[in-house]
């Protein structure tokens, strides 16, 4: 069946325009052959019998008044004998296409294992695997129309989700003519999606390519078995078909991001380097991302230059605007705020004074960028260009940082080894009314090496641990590293390309490593590859208390996580089925 953009039947609904919906807009009334599970759905959201719109004109009835004589509602209800047997009839999938593609987001994450969500054109999105516990709003914001999968909520408005570069491309031969396509809505002009959770089926289809392309995108789900219901990972199975006439020589391969550190990575520049190593067994072949700290030579420190430590009672030659920021440093938390903490001393910048409303700007004196690293600690707002700190040179800002919508400060690191020399001042800024409007400032300093958070080792953040990307079964390849560019063009030459084993990037820069596999397509021939997307955080905390993650009891990094869906994967498979044909099925 071949994708479209012509359909557009939910549930069981279709949606009408013009005649037959009482003057308004749109409306919506029950498609032909609706199954008995999606009428007993719609009158579960208040849709009721009286307004529900049928196919035929009566359901039920007519009745004459004798029908009623010894009850009001009678024993014969005279139903249509076609519309009682579509009540037993087998359902039909729900497909969409064209812009609903858009805004569909269906998770395929591990329960109480981190989450991510497969959009409708296939790709990974909204990486919530890093325990960062943030509250993503209520129903009147979450829930409305035209939600992007790639949102997220932040007091009360849309903000970009964490982005990790994931993806999946096929690169199909035929008579010595090369295609390569990515597996989404840019590489292919049909594509339609049926979510049945837990699995998310994905269809590519283009007329000029010869093979099409089927994904079941889920993470194992087995009711009363919570161990394999709760792993951290997400399992790709691709079905590629030849529907020409010759054989296709077809490459298909998936790339992922280490972004292991994703959170840190800021307040953690010069201090740890991401790594991938290729790992190979006899069921899976995978790129493993980790992240380890690096040394810097004792030899070469030297003791910090501070700009301000703000212990003092007023804040002495710094230029102050407005009243955010009060007469001086404050002494920690102040009234109706919640509890500040990550400060260093007595004192600190908080721009609370008087509330959220206030607003402000702190400047300092002109000093001489003489170190290559300047680092500080900062918490309060998140907002861009309105709670943060901005390193400023000829009145411009050329670093900028802001805090997490949270009262701990954290630490905070720009590389200004280029700007070595040059004049700049630093500009503590309040221009935010409003819940989070305001910002925490403590101990700037000019460094040799970047500051770092003794009070956090590298190895327990919350965002470290291993990432992996798997493609299952034998004769596969991988690349431990894709250069830099466009996905599509780097990823194929990267896996027939010379092995490369293992690779390191600072924590600023995209390292990417990818694994595929080449098949040969007879006509009308069909193949599955599958791969796993698998993560392994196991530093979760609640109120700064570390309680761990589940999975972290029995797998110990993210190649255990594929390792095990590998040895496994066939039961895990079955069942996970089993559970959904029975549901959807029934």
């Amino acid at each position: 069946m071949t994708p479209s953009d012509d359909d557009r039947t939910h549930g069981g609904l279709e949606t009408v325009t013009g005649a037959g919906c009482d003057g308004r807009d749109a409306c919506c009334r029950l498609a032909a052959g609706v199954d008995r599970r999606r009428f007993v759905q719609g009158l579960a959201a208040g849709a009721g019998l009286l307004a529900w719109r049928a196919p035929r004109a009566t359901v039920a009835g007519p009745f004459a008044a004798d029908d009623a004589i010894d009850h009001f509602v009678p024993a014969d209800k005279k139903l249509a004998a076609d519309w009682v047997a579509g009540l037993f009839a087998r359902g039909e999938r729900t497909w969409y296409a064209g812009d609903d593609l858009a805004t569909i987001g269906m998770p395929v994450g591990g329960v109480a294992a981190g989450q991510v969500y497969l959009t409708g054109d296939g790709r990974l999105v909204y990486w919530d695997v890093f325990n960062s516990n943030h509250n993503t709003g209520y129903g009147a914001v979450n829930y409305q129309a035209g939600r992007k999968p790639t949102d997220v909520v932040s007091e009360g408005t849309f903000t970009a989700a964490t982005a990790v570069d994931q993806g999946a491309a096929i690169q199909v031969t035929v008579h010595g003519r090369t295609v390569a396509r990515t597996l989404d809505g840019r590489g292919f002009a049909r594509v339609r999606f049926c979510g049945e959770y837990p699995v998310g089926r994905v269809e590519y289809a283009d007329d000029a390519l010869p093979v099409a392309v089927a994904l079941e995108a889920y993470s194992p789900f087995i009711p009363l078995c919570a161990a394999d219901s709760s792993l951290p990972a997400t399992v790709l199975k691709y079905t590629l078909k030849n529907g020409g006439d010759a054989a296709a020589q077809v490459t298909i391969g998936a790339w992922l991001q280490n972004a292991v550190l994703n959170d840190a990575g800021p307040e953690l520049a010069g201090q740890a380097e991401r790594r991938n190593r290729v790992v190979q067994e006899d069921r899976f072949t995978a790129v493993v991302g980790s992240a380890r700290p690096l040394e810097t030579a004792q030899e070469k420190r030297r003791e910090p230059i501070v700009i301000a430590d703000f212990e003092g009672d007023g804040y002495g030659q710094w230029r102050v605007e407005g009243e955010a920021f009060g007469d001086g440093p404050v002494e920690g938390t102040l009234e109706h705020q919640q509890a500040v903490s990550g400060y260093q001393g007595r004192r600190l910048v908080n721009s609370f004074q008087g509330g959220d409303d206030p607003q402000g700007k702190l400047v300092s004196p002109e000093f001489v960028i003489e170190r290559p690293w300047i680092g500080f600690l900062i918490g309060g707002g998140g907002f861009a260009d309105k709670t943060c700190v901005n390193l400023v040179i000829d009145g411009k800002p050329v670093r900028t940082a802001t805090g997490k919508n949270a009262e701990l400060l954290e630490v905070r690191n720009w590389d200004v080894a280029e700007l070595a020399g040059k004049r700049a001042r630093i500009e503590i800024v309040d221009a935010q009314s409003g819940p989070w409007g305001h910002v925490n400032v403590d101990q700037i300093e000019l460094r040799d090496d970047p500051k770092t958070d003794a009070a956090i080792p590298l190895r327990r953040r919350r965002d470290f641990g291993t990432m992996a990307v798997a493609v299952l079964g034998g004769d596969a390849s991988a690349a431990a590293s894709i250069p830099d560019g466009d996905a599509l063009e780097e990823l194929f030459a990267a896996l027939r390309g010379e092995p490369v084993a293992s690779a390191e990037k600072p924590l600023g820069e995209n390292l990417r490593g990818a694994v595929g596999r080449t098949i040969e397509l007879q006509p009308g021939a069909e193949a599955t590859v599958t791969f796993v997307v698998a993560w392994h955080m196991p530093h979760n905390y609640r109120e700064n208390r570390w309680v761990g993650n589940y999975y972290g009891k029995r797998l110990a990094s993210a190649v255990d996580v594929a390792a095990y869906v590998a040895k496994n994967f066939d039961r895990l498979d079955a069942e996970t089925y089993a559970w959904l044909e029975t549901y959807y099925d029934s």
